[in-house]
């Protein structure tokens, strides 16, 4: 044994060194988290709202990807129709004349945002297309006016009948009602008039 060295320390290196990689601290009963690890409703709040913040940044990052694109298109689209008017010089100065197809961007496509945007021309359309709709449902009125009036009166007839017919069971089963009360006192106001009269 070398001067300094402690049985004790000795010994709980050797221990160590034996149970390296062995966790069975969770599994005992007196096990107790720590405070940094504990999972709480505030944790998981604060960390939703940090996925809510990378979310959006991701989108964002994303957008602003997609915007450079559609200039860096715009301006080799715009790079291309210089080239073609210069080939189209050439080509006329040869005498060889050739179509050359230009590319176009879809701007329902490309732009989407566009479909936003609302201008005077639109609506004006807009109501021009709403007074198109009134005449043809005035016309439709005037035209089916005469049918709908004949259903309309024979639905309301029909109404009427039924209301009848109903009124009719009443006022039958209120009658047969009073005539089985008439029976049952007509009966006893004859004893109490028998009475009187004695």
């Amino acid at each position: 044994m070398n001067r300094g060295e402690d049985k004790n320390e000795k010994a709980k290196i050797e221990e160590a060194k034996r149970t390296f990689g062995e966790y069975h601290l969770k599994m005992d009963e007196g096990y107790e988290v720590p405070e940094s690890e504990q999972v709480d409703y505030k944790k998981k709040r604060q960390q939703m709202i940090l996925l809510e913040g990378s979310i959006h940044k991701i989108k964002v990052d994303f957008n602003i990807k997609v915007n450079d694109l559609r200039v860096r298109k715009q301006d080799i689209i715009s790079n291309v129709k210089r080239l073609y008017e210069r080939l189209a010089n050439i080509n006329g100065e040869l005498g060889t004349p050739e179509e050359l197809v230009l590319p176009v961007i879809d701007e329902k496509v490309e732009y989407p945002e566009k479909a936003f945007t609302v201008t005077d021309g639109d609506i004006e359309k807009y109501r021009e297309e709403i007074k198109q709709r009134e005449i043809e449902d005035k016309n439709k009125n005037k035209n089916t006016g005469g049918a709908k009036k004949k259903k309309q009166q024979a639905a309301d007839a029909e109404k009427e009948a039924k209301a009848k017919q109903e009124a009719d069971k009443k006022a039958a089963k209120a009658g047969a009602e009073e005539t089985k009360v008439e029976e049952v006192v007509h009966p006893y106001n004859r004893k109490l008039a028998d009475r009187k009269g004695r």
